[in-house]
């Protein structure tokens, strides 16, 4: 491992460490959506081993939606109330104006699974 490198010679071995490419991601609503609420989408994080990873505030998480050239404010809450939800993020967006969405979630610089999205509403 280079000197730079966040993880040790033991997570890496046992593969304790985040995955972008384990996570998925799940959409509280389906294809076409009508303008004017408030959108939910929830990311979960995994461990290269599978295992449910604890997300936080230093894992360097962005959730960015766009609509063409405009960015639209995104609520990132982490974690939650039962012990099940310490993998999660929960993600809020209010969709003001018909059109084509991009929603890309990102750790560092590498895309969760399937990111960035392309949502129509």
């Amino acid at each position: 491992l280079a000197p730079e490198a966040k993880h040790s010679l033991l997570q890496y071995v046992t593969g304790k460490y985040l995955q972008p490419a384990n996570c998925t991601t799940h959409f509280e609503w389906t294809d076409p959506h009508v303008v004017g609420g408030t959108m939910t989408f929830i990311v979960r994080f995994y461990q290269r081993n599978g295992q449910p990873y604890p997300i936080c505030d230093t894992d360097s998480l962005t959730v960015e939606v766009t609509e063409g050239l405009r960015r639209v404010a995104t609520l990132v809450d982490l974690g939650g109330q039962e012990p099940t939800a310490y993998n999660r993020a929960v993600c809020k967006f209010t969709v003001r104006q018909a059109g084509s969405y991009r929603l890309s979630v990102m750790v560092g610089s590498s895309h969760v699974l399937g990111s960035p999205f392309n949502k129509t509403f």
